[in-house]
């Protein structure tokens, strides 16, 4: 894949969800490696390393487990990160420990692959959802 300067200019939009009620209401979710809203730098793109970026959440329920996902909001939902089977009321992973289980990305790959818009876009804009479940039991057969 060809480098692209425009992917040190995308933008990054922090979601979380949640199915159980939590004290506070909310998962609160970030990246020391960026601020909300803020520009993505270069090593955790295509044009970079591709580098896997730290995500903090709190107001987590303990017994459930969680779900990541990062996409693409200006193509389509394109998924760059899917990461399941972790959790904990709060967490911190990516950098260079990642707890969980590394899902397939739109690339075709598992684990992070950073973003990389087409040359001559306009910046893109990334979410990084954060959604909690509650594992269902196996039936006993």
């Amino acid at each position: 894949m060809t480098p692209r300067r425009a992917a040190a200019l995308v933008l990054l939009l922090m979601a979380a969800c949640t199915g159980a009620p939590h004290p506070t209401g909310r998962l609160d979710v970030r990246s020391p490696d960026f601020p909300d809203g803020g520009t993505i730098p270069v090593r955790f793109t295509c044009d970079g390393v591709d580098r896997v970026p730290v995500v903090e959440w709190s107001g987590g329920s303990n017994g459930d487990q969680m779900v990541l996902e990062m996409t693409d909001t200006d193509a389509d939902g394109f998924v760059h990160w899917l990461l399941y089977d972790f959790g904990g009321a709060s967490g911190r992973l990516g950098g260079s420990t990642t707890t969980g289980t590394e899902g397939r990305n739109d690339f075709g790959t598992n684990g992070y692959r950073g973003p990389c818009p087409p040359p001559g876009d306009a910046p893109h804009r990334y979410v990084i959802t954060l959604t909690e479940y509650r594992p269902v039991p196996s039936p006993m057969t």
